[in-house]
C-alpha cells in the first residue's frame, strides 16, 4: 500500500525516530507554559477597539556603559543619587526613591540585564510613581561594568571586559550576585523600607535577584523580608546559573514569582520562565511565555497586557487589604473593602454587586482584577432592604436567586439599614428615602468619598491627592444602578474622568431605572468605553425562544452595537447570571480585567476622545425579525435594538472553572459590527 509504513525497522531507524520524537517532545515542553491546548474561543464580539498604544522601546547601549544617565524625575519628584561598595571592592551606583510612607513603604529593587543600564527602567519607574500619592519606595541601581557603576579599588571595570570565568574577581560576570546582594542590604539599612520588598530583574539581573534574596537572611524585627521575585526574559547568561539551593531557599520562605519571556528571544528564555514556576511552584506564580514581544522591558512596552500583569503581581506582594466604612449624608454607613495598590492617586475601580447579594460575591471578581490591574479596588456592600419581588422591564433574571431583590447569596453581608417600616418601592419621588434612586445616590457618595478625596477614609496613610481616572464595574441590576449613578457623575468637574464600564448581566430597565439614558446621553459622548457579558439563556421569556437570546444577551448586544469600537461584548451559551456567571466562565473576569487595564492607561497617556452624534436608538422592534439575514449593503444608519446572531458565530461554551487560562488564548476571534437587518 502506498504510504503505508514498512513492517520492519532497522535499528538507525528506530534510534532516528526516537531521537526525533524526543527532541519534538522536548521542544513542546519548553516552548510555552500555557495551562491549556491554545484554542480558538467561540466568542462573540462587536467590536474590541484598539488596546493600549504601545509606547517606544528603551533604547539599548550596546556597549554596558556609554550613555551615564539616570533615571529622570517622575511625577512624585526626581530621584536621589546614592552610591554604596560591594564587599569585593565595586562602587554601585544607583537612583532612589524613598515613599513619604516612611517606614512603612513597600520598596522595589530593580536589577537591569545584560549590557543594560537603569536609566532602562525609567518607563516602570514613571508608572510606578504616577502621582504624588505612589505609596513605594523604589531603586534602581547599575550593576558593575554597566552604567556609572565602573568604580573599583583596583581601578575601573566595563562590561565588554567582565568574564565568564566565575574566578575572574572583579571582572566576574558572577559579581552580579554581589551586587544584588550588596543593594539588598543597603535598602535593609535604609529607614524608609518597610517590611516588604520585591526585586525585579532582566535576564541575569533575575537571577542574581533570586540568588541574593535566597542567600541574604530572614527579615525580623520589621527588617525588609523579600516577598517577590519577578523577571523578564529570565536567563541564565555568562555562567551566573540559579543555583540548586535558591528556590528550596526561597519557597521556604514563601516567595511568590512572576516571570514572563518572548519566543523570539534569542537568549532562550522559556527554560528560565520553567525554572521559576517549576522551582516556586505554579500555586505561588504566575509565568508565561509568549509567541513574541521581545526581550526583557521591550515586553512592557510591545505587550502592554504584560506590564499589566506585572504591576499588579507588585500590587499583590506589597499592597494590602483594608475594611472600612464610608459614611453617608443620611447617618448611614456601607461596611467596604479596598484593595490597595501602590498609588494612592492613581485609578480606582469602583465595583457594585447584585442586589440582594453582598461584595462578598465579588471575591473571584476581584481576585481577577487585582492579578491583572495596579489600581486599588473598592468594594461595598450596598444598603440592605426586604426582598421584594423584581420588576424588570425587560424580562428580569430567570430565577428568583437571580434577580434583583432575590434572596442574599449564603454569606453575603449587607450594609447600613433602611428607614424602619420602609422598603424600596416605585411610584415615589426620586428623593424619598423609600425610592429605588437612593441606590443610585448611594453609590454616588462612594465614588465621590474614593476618587475626589484622594485618600481612602479611614484607609489610607498616604498623601491625600486626587484620583488619575476611575472604572466602574457593576453586576445584574447593580450594573443598572452604577451606570444611572455614573451617568450623574461624568459631567463633575470636580471628579477624574470615567475611563471605562463592566456590566456583567446587565439589565436594561427595572424599578424605573435604565441603561440607555445614561448610556446613550451622557456616557458615550466622554468617550467612555464599555465592557458587557451575559449569558444567552438568562432572563429568557416564551417570546425570546425565536431567537434564541434572553433578555441580558440582547441588552449585551446593543450596547455592543450603540458603542461599537468603544465596546467589548461576550455572549455566552449559559443561564449563569451576574456572579454566577464569573464562576462558570474562567476566562471571563481575566477579559473584563485586561479590558479595564488597556481603557484606563489609554486614558492616563492620551486622554478622552469625545463622540460626536446622536446615540444608536435602543427601541426595541414591535415584532421579532425572524428569519431575517444580514445585509450585505454598507451601514448607513443607527443599528437595530435587537440583532439577531449571525451563523457564522458560535457562543463561547462554559469552560471548566480554576484552570489558568494563558493570556493570548483568551481572546477569540475579531468580528466587525454586523450590518443593519432587513426587516422581512
Amino acid at each position: 500500500m502506498r504510504g503505508a509504513i514498512p513492517a520492519q525497522l532497522n535499528p538507525s531507524s528506530i534510534a532516528l525516530l526516537a531521537a526525533a520524537t524526543l527532541a519534538i517532545a522536548a521542544g513542546a515542553a519548553c516552548r510555552r507554559t500555557e495551562r491549556l491546548p491554545t484554542r480558538a474561543e467561540e466568542l462573540e464580539t462587536a467590536g474590541d477597539g484598539a488596546a493600549v498604544r504601545p509606547v517606544a522601546a528603551p533604547d539599548e547601549v550596546q556597549d554596558g556603559g556609554t550613555a551615564a544617565a539616570g533615571l529622570g524625575p517622575t511625577p512624585r519628584g526626581a530621584a536621589r543619587r546614592v552610591t554604596f561598595p560591594t564587599p569585593d571592592g565595586v562602587t554601585l551606583v544607583g537612583d532612589w526613591f524613598p515613599s513619604p510612607l516612611g517606614p512603612a513603604a513597600p520598596t522595589l529593587l530593580l536589577l537591569h540585564g545584560e549590557r543594560g543600564r537603569r536609566a532602562d527602567w525609567q518607563p516602570l519607574v514613571e508608572r510606578l510613581l504616577a502621582s504624588p500619592g505612589a505609596r513605594a519606595s523604589v531603586l534602581a541601581i547599575d550593576l558593575r561594568g554597566h552604567g556609572e557603576s565602573t568604580a573599583t579599588t583596583a581601578g575601573t571595570v566595563r562590561a565588554d571586559e567582565l568574564s565568564d570565568d566565575p574566578h575572574a574577581g572583579l571582572k566576574s560576570w558572577s559579581g552580579v550576585v554581589t551586587d544584588a546582594a550588596a543593594a539588598l542590604a543597603w535598602l535593609r539599612a535604609q529607614p524608609e523600607v518597610g517590611p516588604k520588598l520585591v526585586v525585579v530583574g532582566v535576564d541575569l539581573g533575575a537571577v542574581a535577584g533570586a540568588r541574593a534574596a535566597a542567600q541574604a537572611p530572614a527579615g525580623h524585627d520589621g527588617v525588609a523580608e523579600v516577598v517577590g521575585i519577578a523577571g523578564l526574559s529570565p536567563a541564565e547568561l555568562h555562567g551566573v546559573a540559579w543555583g540548586a539551593e535558591t528556590f528550596p531557599a526561597l519557597a521556604a520562605r514563601g516567595v511568590h514569582g512572576f516571570a514572563v519571556a518572548a519566543e523570539d528571544d534569542t537568549a532562550e528564555p522559556p527554560q528560565g520562565v520553567l525554572a521559576v514556576e517549576a522551582g516556586l511552584g505554579v500555586a505561588n506564580t504566575d509565568c508565561e511565555v509568549f509567541r513574541d514581544g521581545g526581550r526583557g522591558l521591550a515586553l512592557l512596552c510591545r505587550r502592554p497586557e504584560v506590564e499589566g500583569r506585572l504591576l499588579g503581581f507588585l500590587c499583590r506582594r506589597l499592597g494590602a487589604t483594608a475594611e472600612f466604612a464610608i459614611p453617608l449624608p443620611d447617618g448611614t454607613s456601607l461596611r467596604a473593602t479596598a484593595d490597595l495598590s501602590l498609588d494612592a492617586g492613581g485609578p480606582v475601580v469602583v465595583l457594585v454587586h447584585e442586589v440582594g447579594r453582598g461584595r462578598v460575591s465579588l471575591k473571584k471578581l476581584r481576585d481577577a482584577l487585582a492579578e491583572r490591574t495596579p489600581y486599588d479596588l473598592v468594594s461595598f456592600d450596598l444598603r440592605s432592604r426586604p426582598a421584594t419581588p423584581a420588576a424588570d422591564a425587560d424580562g428580569g433574571a430567570g430565577s428568583a436567586d437571580a434577580t434583583p431583590g432575590g434572596p442574599a447569596a449564603e454569606g453575603a453581608t449587607t450594609g447600613g439599614t433602611a428607614p424602619p417600616g420602609a422598603e424600596f418601592m416605585e411610584g415615589v419621588p426620586v428623593d424619598d428615602p423609600r425610592s429605588w434612586w437612593q441606590l443610585v445616590r448611594d453609590v454616588e457618595q462612594v465614588v465621590r468619598a474614593v476618587t475626589a478625596g484622594g485618600a481612602l477614609p479611614a484607609v489610607d496613610g498616604g498623601a491625600s491627592v486626587p484620583r488619575s481616572a476611575w472604572a466602574l464595574v457593576g453586576l445584574g441590576f447593580g450594573g443598572t444602578i452604577a451606570v444611572a449613578a455614573a451617568g450623574n457623575l461624568v459631567g463633575d468637574a470636580a471628579l477624574p474622568p470615567l475611563a471605562a464600564v463592566a456590566l456583567v448581566s446587565p439589565i436594561a430597565n427595572g424599578h424605573g431605572i435604565t441603561l440607555w439614558e445614561p448610556l446613550g446621553n451622557r456616557l458615550r459622548p466622554t468617550g467612555v468605553s464599555v465592557f458587557a457579558a451575559a449569558g444567552a439563556r438568562a432572563a429568557m421569556s416564551a417570546h425570546d425562544l425565536a431567537d434564541g437570546l434572553g433578555s441580558q444577551a440582547k441588552t449585551v448586544r446593543s450596547i455592543g452595537l450603540m458603542f461599537r469600537d468603544r465596546a467589548a461584548v461576550r455572549t455566552y451559551t449559559s443561564e449563569a447570571h451576574a456572579e454566577q456567571l464569573i464562576h462558570v466562565h474562567a476566562d471571563l473576569a481575566p477579559a473584563m480585567a485586561e479590558f479595564l487595564y488597556a481603557r484606563v492607561e489609554d486614558v492616563l497617556r492620551h486622554g478622552l476622545t469625545p463622540v460626536a452624534g446622536p446615540p444608536p436608538s435602543v427601541e426595541p422592534p414591535p415584532r421579532p425579525w425572524v428569519g431575517a439575514e444580514p445585509s450585505k449593503d454598507a451601514d448607513a444608519g443607527a443599528p437595530p435594538a435587537v440583532p439577531l446572531v449571525p451563523d457564522r458565530v458560535q457562543m463561547m461554551p462554559a469552560l471548566r472553572p480554576n484552570r489558568r487560562i494563558p493570556l493570548d488564548t483568551l481572546h477569540g476571534p475579531r468580528l466587525n459590527v454586523p450590518p443593519p437587518l432587513v426587516r422581512p
